[in-house]
């Protein structure tokens, strides 16, 4: 058959098959993998096969070339077409028993990769998941030091333990009530220093000894401390939080007590661990820890219910990963079993502040999935293109005469065509000079949305996004310039819909003999689904950072202003927005924003934002969301008609979506969070759901504001009643003396301490009974008539230390203090001297009754001896001693 072939015919089929061979392989190395190193690795196998394969068939093209010359020596009953046809089937065999080991290459070289990104996958999870762990602890951590900090709440927990005060049991449940509900614990138990029960909300727990051994450490370090996992007694896993409620003077004796966070992780901490970001059957997160020789899993596992806590597992002899986890040091990746026993792909990343180790696995099966769909579609790529050699080989071999240069041509023609219109990747070939598409096969069609009419008439200039096309132009540039022979780069293209599609684009040149460019051959794949998911968690955690930034700003923040600014900063340099800004209305619905972070927040100082629905400015989002008390989501901030009186000022600064969040203090809106994005649609379902809680717990940070501010406000009230008290009560003249009715004094003045000549310790000891003189005859009636009255006033006798009886003024009244007992207050007055006036007044009194009795009918006897002393004096030159008497002669009627 081949003897009639000329050298130039067997050349051009020898050409042919390489060159298909170059094509197919080219494409499947395109296809596998895009890593370099891989690549080349690829590359060399490749190589080896072709030069195995091409040199097997250029062996039989060159030995069916010279059949004819030894067709005697074959004898008269030789065929020389069956035989060529067994060198061929033999030759086929050979390479389709080469296919397997084609596969096995490629997946041999793809594998590394898939594991080594497997890896970084997994430890990217981990390090996810262990963060999100640790903010929800800091959170719950946090929960305890505000409450700790309340030093509002501690002085009524101290006044409950000296009093019992049924009003501020009440206080102390209801603020333990809003600290449960809003944060989802199971229940908030109070108890005094020595741990016995105070108060108790939620459902009912009993403590654990682990949780107890926390009080020492807790109430010395004045700092809340975590407890580990344990499982109840009905068999519930829960975790306890010990925070210690310090006095504000910590000079105080004892502390006021111990509050006890109860949460189950069954609510948050397990539905957070067992979520997994992306679509995976095996891929599953959990924690272990260490107890001794054993390792404890604190949750759930995905393939096997009922391992959480108590069951254990040896660390000797064992080659699970989650064992290898718990006794390294620090994080890392590894690759083992699984406590089913499967292979494995895992990483570990240990919890700060707990002895947990996070574990995030996925099984090796699934790890590899890629590199073995890979090496199936290489093997299968490759056994088809061998089928459709052998069956090229075949036809030559029965046409026989037909085996020139167009049938070769028009058969590599149609090889080519078969892979190029796979519907795999999209595929292209463009000219140098116009950029336009030469050949293009229907995936691209589909994957830039045009028709094969409209995309034959563009170039890829055209469906380039502007961002991005001088980057390629310049490496387009480049490869025309000879200084590379293509590139490879992620660019976005615009669909013919307007919709922005992510590729990752391959691009190849084939040069001329020259040197120059003859055309270029691109691949390109689509990659929005990546690049969303992508943004995706990258926007998620940008959310969590500025939720667990704005939760530690509430915790440590002592003022609203305070409050709105952290938050805004957050906003802006944790969440990646623009600008954020807090808006408060006055009482004319006009909003002022109050604090702001972020690029543009001079915007506000042109623009008129009122909560009106009948205003035009009224029905933005800030103003709709205050107005409506929900939460305003505008997705395309430059065509959305609710931002039409903003959008010139808007358009200014880039803005793409705003969200606007109500504030609200006592369940009413006072005001709203909004955020500026760059980016249309940022706010998908979930962020919508963490930025309002978000915005509730800013809403309950300003109730516990406006709280706090009360009382602040009662407590300056009482100090100053106090003061007013203690200064009447250390100043006053008059003895005070504060007791119970039974008769036993708690309290006296200083007054009534220099009245009683006793110190303030012996009048508590002496009593009612030890200053009062009970022989007083009007001792027992005051008595009896303050119990009846509830006051008495009068004189009574009283006693000094020495025994001294002395008469005082009493004004007694008995009242009622603020924990509800009753009490009595006695103000004494000492009205010695003044009996002692009275006494001289009434001796004086009485003296005069004897002299106007001893005088009666002398009264001119008398007025001349008053006149004669007068007269006496004034010789003596000394003032007369009864002016009177001058007088009194004159009136004196003769007898």
């Amino acid at each position: 058959m081949w003897a009639s072939f000329p050298a130039s015919a067997i050349a051009l089929i020898y050409a042919a098959l390489a060159g298909l061979w170059i094509v197919l392989s080219a494409t499947v190395l395109a296809f596998s993998s895009a890593d370099p190193v891989q690549q080349g690795r690829i590359e060399v196998v490749k190589g080896l096969v072709f030069v195995i394969t091409t040199s097997g068939l250029l062996y039989l093209l060159l030995r069916a070339r010279q059949a004819p010359q030894g067709g005697a020596e074959a004898g008269a009953g030789h065929d020389p077409p069956a035989a060529e046809g067994r060198q061929w089937l033999s030759l086929l065999v050979v390479i389709a028993l080469g296919v397997p080991l084609f596969g096995l290459a490629v997946y041999a070289l793809h594998a590394g990769k898939d594991e080594r990104d497997g890896l970084n996958n997994l430890s990217a999870v981990a390090r996810l998941k262990a963060t999100q762990i640790e903010d929800w602890l800091a959170e719950r951590r946090g929960d305890g030091l505000a409450l700790a900090a309340s030093h509002g709440f501690v002085e009524r927990v101290e006044q409950i333990l000296r009093t019992g005060d049924a009003r501020e049991r009440e206080f102390v449940s209801n603020r333990l009530e809003g600290l449960q509900h809003p944060y989802s614990y199971d229940a908030v138990q109070l108890l005094d220093s020595s741990a016995r029960p105070l108060l108790a909300v939620g459902e009912p727990h009993a403590l654990s000894e682990a949780t107890r051994a926390l009080f020492p450490a807790a109430l010395a370090s004045g700092k809340v401390q975590s407890g580990t996992l344990l499982r109840d007694a009905a068999g519930h896993l829960h975790l306890d939080f010990v925070v210690p409620l310090l006095p504000r003077e910590r000079g105080s004796p004892e502390p006021a007590g111990i509050a006890i966070l109860h949460v189950s992780p069954e609510r948050f901490l397990f539905p957070l661990i067992q979520s997994w970001p992306t679509t995976s059957a095996s891929g599953e997160v959990f924690l272990v820890r260490r107890e001794g020789d054993s390792l404890v899993f604190l949750n759930d596992l995905r393939h096997r219910t009922g391992d959480a806590l108590p069951p254990r597992y040896p660390l000797t002899g064992s080659t699970m990963i989650a064992v290898a986890a718990v006794t390294a040091n620090g994080s890392g990746t590894i690759k083992g079993v699984d406590y089913r026993g499967v292979p494995v792909l895992g990483a570990y990343r240990p919890i700060a502040g707990t002895d947990w180790v996070l574990v995030a696995k996925v099984d090796l099966v699934e790890a590899m999935a890629s590199a073995r769909d890979t090496a199936l579609w290489a093997g299968a790529i490759a056994l088809i293109a061998l089928l459709v050699v052998g069956a090229a080989m075949l036809v030559l071999w029965r046409t026989r005469r037909r085996a020139d240069r167009l049938e070769v041509q028009a058969e590599a023609d149609r090889f080519f065509r078969l892979f190029y219109d796979l519907p795999f990747i999209g595929m292209a070939i463009t000219s140098p000079a116009t950029k336009r598409w030469v050949k293009f096969n229907d995936q691209l069609c589909d994957i830039l949305g045009y028709s094969r009419e409209e995309l034959g008439a563009m170039n890829w200039a055209e469906v380039t996004h502007p961002e991005d096309l001088d980057n390629d132009v310049a490496e387009f540039e480049r490869v025309l310039r000879g200084e590379t022979e293509g590139y490879v780069m992620e660019k976005r293209f615009i669909r013919k819909d307007g919709a922005i599609v992510h590729g990752a684009i391959d691009v190849k040149c084939a040069r001329r003999p020259d040197g120059t460019v003859d055309y270029f051959v691109a691949t390109v794949q689509d990659i929005t689904g990546r690049k969303a998911a992508e943004a995706t968690i990258l926007r998620l955690n940008r959310v969590y950072a500025t939720l667990s930034r704005c939760n530690e700003a509430i915790v440590r923040c002592t003022g609203e202003n305070e409050l709105f600014v952290e938050i805004c900063r957050a906003a802006v340099e944790s969440g990646g927005m623009k600008m954020a800004t807090v808006g408060i209305i006055d009482g004319q619905g006009v909003g002022r924003a109050v604090a702001s972070a972020g690029e543009g927040t001079e915007y506000f100082d042109g623009i008129r934002i009122s909560v009106d629905a009948g205003d035009p400015f009224g029905r933005g989002p800030i103003g709709t969301a205050i107005r409506e008390n929900r939460a305003v989501w505008c997705q395309d901030f430059p065509n959305d008609p609710m931002m039409a009186p903003w959008r010139e000022l808007g358009a200014q600064y880039g803005w793409g979506s705003v969200a606007a969040l109500p504030l609200r203090r006592g369940g009413a809106p006072i005001g709203a969070l909004t955020l500026y994005s760059a980016q249309p649609h940022e706010f998908d379902d979930q962020t919508q759901r963490l930025l309002s809680d978000m915005a509730a717990d800013v809403s309950f940070a300003l109730d516990n504001f406006q709280r706090e501010a009360r009382h602040k406000e009662a407590e300056v009230a009482v100090r100053e009643s106090e003061e007013r008290y203690r200064n009447l009560f250390e100043s006053s003249l008059d003895g005070i003396l504060l007791g119970a009715p039974d008769g036993s004094v708690l309290a006296a003045n200083p007054a009534a301490c220099r009245m009683f000549g006793r110190t303030l310790e012996e009048l508590r000891e002496a009593g009612r009974t030890g200053v009062a003189d009970i022989s007083d005859p009007r001792y027992p009636a005051a008595v009896a008539e303050r119990q009846r009255t509830g006051h008495f006033r009068g004189e009574l006798t009283v006693l000094r230390k020495n025994g001294d009886k002395f008469p005082v003024e009493v004004s007694s009244t008995v009242f009622k203090d603020h924990a509800g007992h009753e009490r009595t207050s006695m103000f004494v007055r000492d009205v010695s001297e003044r009996k002692k006036v009275e006494a001289q007044l009434l001796d004086q009194l009485e003296e005069l009754r004897r002299w106007h009795a001893a005088m009666l009918g002398r009264e001119e006897r008398v007025l001349a001896l008053k006149l004669e002393v007068n007269q006496f004096l004034k010789q003596s030159g000394l003032p007369p001693r009864y002016p009177s008497a001058e007088v009194d002669t004159g009136t004196l009627r003769p007898r």
